[in-house]
């Protein structure tokens, strides 16, 4: 019984101890079971680029940097262990970039035809590309802690050129300009609104002339032609005929309106026998596009044309068959 506590407890510590050591090299994100390969990077400077820190390719993580340490002539190279497995482009290079704002790096591969446009970032790439055998050429970009920096001076430089300026020129000075440029563009809305008014109105005038001339010169013609015919209508007696028609046209008129009158007052008489009637003729045309009553279904439903339909073609084919098989349906006896 001793002997077998013993051995348990020898095994519980075993399967602690692996628990651990697993744990561990998941922590640290081991390539254990992986097929990987050693990279070195050649830079001038990496930034806060520290070992452990993700490789990076198209947003992917595909290793881990390894090692950090200062080569000759100023270089610093960098140990990746990457996965063998994955495809790397042509011209590779590697941009040691900042990942967050808690001061953590990272190492992204790309394409040297994807670099940024920056004539820095380039010319540091080439710089490392020359002489570097089969180490990838990389650069660091600036970290979010060196961009708010230069923000930083650059804001100051830009408070100082502002206070400089601001003592240089009077407010005064700066209201005078601003209201002469303000009168400026008055001036110049106001001409341009006076030049386009004239030129309006001149051409209103001229087209005015223009029609009065027009019309002066059909209204002389009508007179003439007019004078011509009360001339000749005068001469021939048609003038009296013409006042006699229009005294019979005044009279036919007002029976037309003694008659258009009647008729109104018929209507003024019928209006709620007729208003019921439209208002009636509304419900029954609502009611038969909402699809309710006998006639609405007739109008709705093609069922009664087609039966109709098929009536007819028997009764063709009922007269048809009579026609040749009278026996069939009629039968005579004399006795």
């Amino acid at each position: 019984m001793r002997r077998r506590n013993e051995l348990l407890v020898g095994a519980s510590i075993l399967v602690a101890i692996g628990a651990v050591i697993a744990g561990a090299l998941f922590l640290g994100e081991a390539d254990i079971g992986r097929s990987s390969r050693l990279q070195t990077a050649r830079f001038r400077s990496i930034g806060r680029l520290q070992p452990g820190a993700p490789v990076l390719l198209r947003g992917v993580r595909v290793g881990t940097v390894q090692a950090v340490r200062l080569a000759a002539d100023n270089w610093v190279e960098a140990d990746l262990r990457v996965d063998r497995r994955a495809t790397y482009p042509e011209d590779p290079t590697v941009l040691v970039i900042s990942a967050s704002l808690f001061g953590e790096w990272q190492a992204q591969i790309v394409s040297r035809a994807q670099l940024p446009d920056n004539p820095i970032v380039r010319a540091n790439i080439e710089e490392a590309a020359q002489g570097a055998g089969k180490r990838w050429p990389g650069t660091d970009l600036p970290g979010i802690g060196e961009l708010t920096l230069q923000a930083n001076r650059i804001a100051n430089d830009v408070g100082l050129i502002t206070s400089r300026v601001e003592g240089a020129i009077d407010s005064s000075v700066i209201a005078d300009l601003r209201a002469t440029v303000a009168d400026l563009r008055d001036m110049a809305g106001r001409l341009q609104r006076f030049s386009k008014d004239e030129a309006s109105t001149w051409g209103r005038i001229t087209h005015r002339t223009d029609v009065i001339t027009e019309n002066l010169s059909d209204a002389s013609g009508s007179l003439r032609h007019s004078l011509g015919r009360v001339d000749t209508a005068t001469q021939r007696g048609e003038l009296a005929d013409i006042i006699g028609n229009t005294r019979e046209a005044s009279r036919n008129f007002k029976d037309v309106s003694a008659d258009v009158k009647d008729l109104t007052a018929a209507l003024q008489r019928n209006r709620e026998t007729l208003i019921r009637v439209l208002q009636g003729l509304d419900t029954l045309m609502t009611r038969i596009q909402k699809g309710q009553g006998t006639l609405a279904r007739l109008t709705t439903d093609s069922t009664l044309y087609t039966e109709t339909t098929a009536t007819l073609a028997e009764l063709r084919a009922l007269v048809a068959d009579i026609r040749v098989n009278p026996r069939k349906y009629f039968r005579f006896s004399v006795f």
